[in-house]
């Protein structure tokens, strides 16, 4: 299975100046990281359609609560720590 292909492309010179300068990165990153946003434009899309229609079970405090406890185990893997907000 390939795991890369090499392309090659023609870009109008002020689009590439453009991207470039937005992204802070040279070329190839530049073209990866449109790439990727192409990509995932359609989900962004399915996500813009859900707003104000889905329902969270939890608070915002719950959630930060939880990350926090995430992290805390991942800093310490050894060690259990309790996940208390989880439901």
């Amino acid at each position: 299975m390939e795991t890369a292909r090499k392309i090659t492309l023609e870009v109008p010179l002020e689009l590439l100046k453009r991207a470039r300068r937005a992204s802070g990165a040279g070329i190839i990153e530049t073209v990866h990281t449109g790439l990727q946003l192409a990509a995932a434009s359609r989900t962004y899309a399915r996500l813009r359609q859900l707003r104000g229609k889905v329902r969270f079970t939890r608070t915002v405090a719950e959630l930060k609560a939880d990350r926090r406890s995430v992290r805390r185990a991942l800093q310490h893997p050894g060690r259990r720590i309790p996940l208390t907000s989880l439901r």
